[in-house]
């Protein structure tokens, strides 16, 4: 088969064709007291025991008008998910108290504080569970009490719940564009104000979008992530902060130098690529380079992997995906140094 028919048969597979981008608006606020909200619309919130104990009530008041929730059920629900400890509890039946919901209009879910060498104290990995499988309407209000310092950890674990990509039938079918609002509550006493600053906001969104970008190359299959699809990522990036791109492929990686990168992927169709993108500043202090690796898919070469493994080596683009998205936000977020990423895409 010769390569032409080899690069048509490839665009024509079912599940590359259903793949789709998922209509969802990531936007995180101060305040979602200034949000209008509707009683068809539905709130999320999140925290450690500790931490839910510690929202002030003039934080809710407002949104739980709106949405129709009778404010005696909150001070409830707390009370009920959050006890005070005493001598005589039941360990087991405390464990339980996870989660409590008001006609799927208003759920709060309760994070465990227990951490381990396994995991962070700011327990993130639960938060993308709890986010995916609790959140229900087209105008989605999440809340997040924790403090200041996981607020990050926080805010990429619920930007990595609403992936740009999937090939699920049932995903594309929905015509219907999502509105996801997220804020934040500090529980710390020496914050001056629970709610996060101007700077913050522009940083928890500047995240956001690097975390979904990063993981909608990850996700993606090889069979429509090839390295010249992975370019156009970085050119998309490149184009909306103002930057060109320097891109080294195919022969003129092995005329300069990059033998190594060049053999790996020869044989492929879409050729290996080496992609320079540079924030040069006028009177910055530091240099910094990052190196991601962006093997698109890895069969193993010489040494194929099995086919348990298989399913999952669309994700050694990771690398390079994380050093792209880090770039983005880095270069949002700050100008006062000079910034330079190495990215080198192939196929193994």
């Amino acid at each position: 088969m010769s390569e032409v028919n080899l690069e048509s048969k490839i665009s024509d597979l079912s599940f590359a064709t259903k793949a789709n981008v998922l209509n969802v608006k990531l936007n995180f606020v101060k305040n979602l007291n200034d949000k209008t909200l509707t009683k068809n619309d539905s709130l999320l919130l999140i925290g450690k025991s500790k931490d839910l104990k510690l929202v002030p009530k003039t934080q809710l008041t407002t949104i739980l008008s709106k949405l129709e929730i009778p404010a005696n059920w909150y001070s409830e629900s707390i009370n009920y998910l959050c006890p005070e400890k005493k001598a005589n509890d039941d360990g087991a039946k405390l464990a339980n108290r996870t989660s409590i919901s008001w006609l799927n209009r208003f759920s709060i879910n309760t994070i465990s504080a227990k951490c381990s060498r396994y995991n962070a104290p700011s327990r993130a990995h639960l938060i993308t569970k709890i986010v995916k499988s609790n959140c229900f309407s087209d105008n989605q209000s999440i809340l997040v009490a924790c403090e200041r310092r996981y607020s990050i950890a926080c805010a990429s674990a619920v930007a990595r719940a609403f992936p740009l990509y999937s090939s699920k039938t049932n995903n594309n079918e929905s015509k219907n564009p999502r509105n996801v609002t997220v804020s934040f509550i500090y529980t710390d006493n020496e914050c001056k104000s629970p709610n996060p600053s101007d700077d913050e906001i522009a940083c928890y969104n500047a995240i956001g979008e690097s975390v979904r970008l990063t993981a909608k190359i990850v996700d993606t299959p090889c069979a429509e992530m090839t390295t010249d699809h992975f370019l156009q990522e970085i050119k998309n990036v490149a184009k909306e902060l103002g930057l060109e791109p320097m891109v080294i492929e195919g022969e003129e990686l092995n005329k300069r130098g990059f033998g190594g990168l060049y053999n790996v992927g020869k044989a492929a169709i879409n050729p290996p690529k080496l992609v320079v993108l540079s924030n040069i500043k006028s009177g910055s202090k530091r240099n910094i380079a990052w190196v991601g690796k962006g093997i698109v898919y890895d069969t193993g070469g010489l040494c194929i992997k099995s086919r348990a493994n298989m399913c999952g080596m669309k994700e050694d683009c990771g690398g390079a995906a994380g050093v792209l998205g880090a770039f983005y936000a880095a270069v949002k977020l700050v100008q006062k140094f000079a910034l330079f990423i190495k990215i080198l895409i192939s196929f193994f």
